[in-house]
């Protein structure tokens, strides 16, 4: 009896290890370089993935007016974004934004 139920302890820790999912990274935090050295602005944005579809963030922007064609200088936006493509979080994406100035 002891046997069984070692075995059966055995299989379910077994089959639990191979049943996970790949893990992805639910949090992205992108920082504009270039556009500091290239424009003299700064832009950076937080992502966190929700589903492997759909991701919600914010952004903050600060920069000049006069050396770039944004119409603000500087502004902080909340967004949502749907993702089509194959692939988890990434390729063609729809995206809806809330500026706050």
């Amino acid at each position: 009896m002891k046997k069984i139920i070692i075995v059966v302890f055995l299989l379910m820790f077994v089959s639990e290890i191979y049943s996970q999912e790949e893990q992805y990274p639910k949090h992205e935090v992108n920082l504009g370089m270039f556009n500091v050295i290239a424009y003299g602005t700064f832009s950076a944005d937080y992502q966190y993935i929700i589903h492997e579809e759909i991701s919600v963030g914010m952004e903050l922007y600060y920069g000049n007016k006069s050396e770039i064609s944004y119409s603000y200088d500087r502004y902080a936006s909340i967004f949502a974004r749907q993702y089509f493509g194959d692939k988890y979080a990434s390729g063609f994406f729809f995206r809806t934004i809330c500026y706050a100035k």
